[in-house]
């Protein structure tokens, strides 16, 4: 008996349960919220990079409910990116999924109803970089960027198949602001800016990086009057200036800098004489691990009056080298606007790091990032100041920036004496005087574990100076975004392009 009733019940159950399913239920809080509050939401939930993230922020917000979806199909910037990972449909039997994968690919262009695109691709594993191009590549351009070309303002991961596509159509992308494009051989990377004037002419923001060992030439192409934002890898003082003379409106430059032998100094390479770079202002170039050490002979020749930023390092080698035969006044003159000046080295104790700041008067911020003698700099620093006359040293300095990720031992009482030191002359001549001197430490991975326990034991106590200490919880740097300038392709990984 006691069986039979609770079949019954069991049976009854999964009746209740069925019926429930098919019953209006009354609509979810959150599903009542007004359309203009759940575009604000929309705006933040969803990331503002194009990744594969954002492409999936976007699905989850739309399988919240059938309200949500209808409402997220009605603000058109939702869709206006996209992350497209080109599939592979070497099986006849796919051809159902090559149909459906491109169907949606449109679906979802379409809903952007007519903004402009922001497009990153991640490359087919049929495309072999073979000079015949691929069927991946070809679909690709055939449903997406042929019929999309004039509105694609961003394009990021442009194999060459694509690039030979989009070069030889009679029809130029007008809109396209920003690309990022690798470059495989010597005879691809002259044609890829031979190629950039004529099809994208309104570019701004180029990333252009390589796997080539060797440079190649650009001189006699037509330059690019429009871009102002460039990231790239240079190979030897020669193809330093043929680039900079290709963008005379550069406003912004990260450039991963190899040089190659000493003939590139030669001096036929003045002959037209300096690169005037009358809109930069900001210049990051971090050098190769060529045995050399770091060479800032390239400025020589270089005109950049607005020049406010510079940052220099290596993550490989140490110091500077001053070019034999040009004092350093010569060459630094061209930086000598410089306001905040980032170094990026394991070790700064060295007659030229002074050199450097000497020619650097109107400097205000001092970045060093990744020293291992940071008690070293900072004596330095005061002795400089004991030497140097007829003035303060760096009289309009007014922040020093120590971002520290490895572990280092530091002396606070010995930091705080080389900092009184170095701010005596400064309180006599009232250099600070409505504005004394800051210094930041940032903390960051390991340095991280061995420094936060003592935190409450680092303090300084100077007239006209304050500080503060920074824990950055992530296993990367944090001042100036410094890790962002890695030479990824060392470690197997391109590094991002700008954005």
């Amino acid at each position: 008996m006691d069986l039979r009733l609770r079949m019954a019940r069991h049976t009854l159950g999964k009746h209740i349960r069925k019926l429930s399913k098919h019953q209006d239920l009354p609509p979810a809080a959150i599903d009542r919220l007004p359309a203009e509050v759940l575009e604000q939401v929309f705006k933040v939930a969803v990331p503002f990079h194009i990744s594969k993230e954002c492409n999936t922020a976007v699905l989850r917000l739309c399988w919240v409910s059938l309200r949500w979806r209808r409402i997220a199909r009605q603000f058109p910037f939702l869709w206006a990116s996209l992350r497209i990972m080109v599939p592979q449909f070497a099986d006849p039997k796919s051809d159902q999924r090559r149909i459906r994968f491109w169907q949606m690919i449109d679906e979802w262009i379409e809903r952007s109803a007519g903004l402009r695109l922001f497009l990153a691709l991640e490359n087919s594993p049929g495309c072999d970089y073979g000079w015949l191009v691929c069927a991946a590549c070809q679909q690709l351009y055939q449903r997406v960027f042929k019929k999309y070309f004039s509105r694609i303002q961003h394009l990021e991961g442009v194999t060459r198949h694509l690039f030979t596509q989009f070069s030889s159509e009679p029809y130029p992308m007008v809109e396209l602001q920003s690309l990022v494009f690798n470059v495989i051989s010597v005879k691809a990377g002259r044609k890829t800016w031979s190629s950039l004037s004529s099809f994208t002419p309104n570019l701004a923001q180029l990333s252009l990086h390589d796997t080539i060992s060797q440079p190649y030439s650009l001189a006699s192409l037509p330059p690019l009057r429009n871009l102002t934002h460039l990231s790239t890898r240079i190979y030897g003082y020669k193809a330093w200036i043929e680039h900079f003379r290709l963008c005379p409106r550069l406003q912004e430059a990260v450039i991963y800098y190899c040089h190659i032998s000493p003939f590139q100094m030669q001096p036929d390479s003045f002959d037209k004489g300096p690169v005037s770079l009358l809109k930069l202002t900001s210049l990051t170039v971090i050098f190769a691990n060529d045995g050399t050490g770091v060479d800032l002979g390239m400025f020589y020749c270089m005109n950049m009056p607005l020049l406010m930023t510079l940052r220099l390092g290596s993550f490989h080698l140490r110091g500077f080298i001053i070019p034999a035969g040009r004092p350093p006044p010569m060459i630094l003159d061209h930086v000598k606007t410089v306001q905040r000046l980032s170094l990026i080295f394991d070790n700064l104790s060295r007659p030229e790091f002074h050199e450097v700041l000497l020619n650097l008067p109107d400097l205000e911020i001092l970045d060093i990032q990744d020293c291992i003698d940071i008690e070293q700099v900072l004596s330095d620093l005061r002795i400089a100041d004991e030497e140097y006359s007829y003035m303060p040293f760096l009289p309009r300095l007014r922040t020093i920036i120590l971002d520290i990720r490895q572990v280092v031992e530091i002396d606070f009482k010995v930091l705080q004496a080389h900092l009184d030191g170095f701010l005596t002359r400064r309180r006599k001549n009232k250099v600070d005087e409505g504005c004394s001197l800051h210094i930041k430490f940032y903390f960051s991975g390991p340095a991280l574990k061995a420094f936060r326990t003592f935190r409450y034991g680092m303090k300084f106590e100077l007239q006209g100076f304050s500080h503060e200490f920074l824990f950055w919880d992530q296993d990367v740097g944090w001042s100036g975004g410094r890790w962002k300038y890695r030479l990824d392709a060392e470690e197997g990984r391109w590094v991002e392009g700008i954005r």
